[in-house]
């Protein structure tokens, strides 16, 4: 699931060569035929036009690169970086270098979607060494530092923001991913300065309020922390988006019926992620069958179509699974941690994973509860609780009978 990445479409506002193509080359005709496609959504009848372009003139890499792009777009990563590879080329010559660059761009983007994070990183780099279109290398540098914060290399990713801000200094989305670096590192303080300086530059974007309060409750500043909730609810309400945005500050001061209310009101006027909320607030009244309805109405979302994470959806699967738990429907909260588990969500991994052990454990499966178990002390062997349990698990395995 790619729901936390850059959306694929920016990558033509960067170099989809969107001029038309005169009649005199061959394949123009199904090539012209292909951006008019594209830029209609019609994206299989693109990809469609441009490989026909590609059939009746393979020496044209505008043709390549147009329908690698598509092919990104439609998710066919393998035929996409398949694509690029013959775009590139050691020849050298301005448009080769250009062409080159283009393609290994793609191919990162390729490999970052199918989770190769070490190819894409890579790729990034082999674009990034071309000093032809530089105007290309803050976008390439944003999905490198992604990469690199996927892979968890925070460090590294901190370094690549540092540069993308030399070229963009006044981008706060830049500011917010190098603070999001910055805290995995535990530089708490730098983090913070990175957040105020997004809000800064842009003071009307709600994440980065929400960012700054989700890392001072990290530092256990608790009191700074409800200072940042009480400023976004003193936002006077000016559409449903101000409305979404204040209810969210009030579920985490804890007022859950006003906040309730609001996301009712929001979810009515379209804000779909409202169901991830009101679940949440159902699962702390212990109405688990309410919950339950919510999570699955927030799985229901065309999660491509919204900027929701993947630690929300990773979690939303975890919660479902416990309050599942708490109905006795094991074999349903047994498939809700799994599908937590897919998402590859590194910090609720281990609380997935224990969740995982309680079902399987619920439903007798004691032998693949000891599986699961020691799989998990591999990973966590300080859980000393989770020691005690194998031991426990030991005895209801069919050899100890």
């Amino acid at each position: 699931m790619n729901t936390n990445k850059p959306i694929l479409l920016l990558l033509f506002v960067l170099f989809f060569t969107s001029i038309t193509i005169t009649g005199c080359s061959k394949g123009s005709q199904n090539y012209n035929s292909g951006i008019k496609a594209y830029k209609n959504g019609d994206y299989e009848t693109a990809a469609d036009e441009f490989s026909k372009a590609i059939s009746q003139n393979p020496d044209m890499g505008d043709y390549y690169l147009a329908y690698g792009n598509v092919l990104l777009i439609l998710e066919n990563y393998g035929e996409a970086i398949n694509i690029y590879n013959q775009v590139i080329t050691d020849k050298d010559s301005k448009i080769v270098r250009e062409n080159n660059k283009k393609a290994y761009y793609g191919k990162g983007i390729a490999y970052y979607n199918t989770n190769e994070f070490e190819k894409a990183i890579s790729q990034f780099d082999l674009a990034l060494s071309i000093d032809e279109l530089d105007n290309m290398n803050l976008d390439i540098l944003l999905y490198k530092a992604d990469t690199q914060i996927a892979s968890m290399l925070y460090e590294e990713a901190k370094a690549t923001l540092t540069l993308a801000i030399d070229i963009d200094s006044n981008n706060p989305d830049i500011y917010y991913k190098r603070a999001r670096a910055l805290q995995e590192l535990k530089e708490y303080e730098l983090a913070r300065k990175d957040l105020d300086q997004a809000i800064s530059i842009k003071p009307d974007y709600y994440d980065y309020y929400f960012a700054k309060f989700h890392l001072l409750k990290e530092e256990g500043q608790d009191e700074r922390a409800k200072d940042v909730l009480d400023r976004i609810t003193s936002i006077k309400i000016n559409n449903t988006d101000d409305l979404y945005n204040n209810a969210r500050a009030n579920f985490y001061l804890e007022n859950y019926d006003y906040a309730m209310e609001a996301f009712l009101k929001s979810l009515e006027e379209g804000i779909l992620e409202a169901n991830y909320y009101l679940a949440k607030i159902l699962e702390v009244k212990e109405d688990y069958e309410g919950a339950v309805a919510y999570y699955e109405a927030f799985f229901a979302i065309p999660f491509e179509d919204y900027e929701i994470t993947d630690y929300n959806i990773a979690t939303a699967y975890n919660q479902m699974g416990y309050c599942l738990l708490e109905l006795g429907y094991y074999e349903r909260a047994l498939e809700s941690f799994n599908k937590g588990l897919e998402i590859g969500v590194s910090s609720l991994n281990q609380s997935l994973l224990a969740n995982k052990i309680v079902a399987l454990e619920s439903l007798s499966d004691y032998s693949k509860a000891y599986e699961v178990l020691n799989e998990y002390i591999g990973l966590y062997p300080e859980d000393e609780e989770a020691i005690r349990e194998l031991e426990f698990i030991k005895t209801r395995l069919p050899e100890a009978s």
